[in-house]
């Protein structure tokens, strides 16, 4: 795989040098760390350097680049230069979703938030993925993508899908209905597509408002990575981060989030 690590010169993206590079080691990934908004010359020369001995050894390659125009755009660049699979960066706080789009658009990657205050200790990879997902085909992505991801970490995986209150049995031992069924169908087919990347699977139906049963599963199971899936695009074909994602990811202030993007959704 090919990993793009995105920092911005400030403290803050530090988190998502030190977690990107950290899954890279283990992921036998191609790195590109790039530098954005920043002043060239020797400074700049200074700065790749710091940057190549922050991550240290270990990775299949490293790469470093500094540019002075802003993330979406000099990760635009990058990808018509040389695609990648994964684009890791922290977005500003005040910017965040809507840089996390424009990245999103800027080429057919997955995207890694690393929240500013991730807590994540040095050369500690998450343990415990939670994917989440939503019953059709681009949900079968978000798990084949995200699986490729932990069989490399060694990490365990829980795959949850929120159903409507209304769908849940209303007495024990009676019969599913249709969309249970289906849902149970397709979680049972997500474990074996885990199990034979060799990632240990667990299966979870919550039933309620999907963002509060997603915030109690994490709570319930320690969960330290977050797998989300790309919203379709709208009418007008825009790939647009809100719902969903937009009500999470202000309440994940220390917690990383996956976004896998699906085939369907157009750049």
């Amino acid at each position: 795989m090919k990993f793009l690590l995105v920092t911005d010169g400030i403290p803050g993206s530090k988190a998502a040098l030190g977690l990107g590079g950290e899954l890279a080691r283990l992921a036998h990934a191609q790195v590109t760390v790039l530098e954005t908004g920043a002043d060239q010359g020797e400074a700049a020369d200074r700065r790749r350097q710091e940057m190549r001995e922050r991550l240290g050894s270990g990775l299949a390659a490293l790469e470093t680049r500094s540019t002075p125009e802003p993330a979406a755009l000099a990760v635009a660049r990058e990808a018509d230069r040389q695609p990648c699979d994964l684009v890791v960066l922290t977005p500003p706080p005040r910017e965040g979703l809507e840089t996390a789009e424009r990245v999103l658009r800027a080429g057919h990657h997955h995207l890694l938030i690393v929240p500013e205050g991730y807590s994540g200790q040095a050369g500690q990879a998450p343990t415990r993925v939670l994917i989440c997902v939503a019953v059709g085909e681009p949900g079968k992505e978000d798990v084949s993508f995200a699986g490729r991801l932990a069989r490399h970490l060694g990490a365990e995986a829980t795959i949850l899908t929120v159903m409507p209150e209304g769908e849940r049995r209303t007495e024990k031992g009676s019969s599913p209905s249709s969309a249970e069924s289906h849902a149970e169908r397709f979680l049972a087919g997500s474990t074996r597509t885990l199990w034979r990347l060799g990632v240990t699977a667990s299966t979870r139906i919550r039933y309620g408002n999907v963002r509060d049963e997603i915030l109690a599963e994490l709570a319930e199971g320690k969960h330290d990575l977050l797998v989300l899936g790309t919203p379709l695009p709208g009418r007008d074909g825009a790939l647009s981060l809100g719902g969903l994602v937009e009500k999470l990811l202000p309440l994940l202030s220390t917690l990383p989030v996956l976004i896998v993007r699906s085939k369907e959704v157009a750049s």
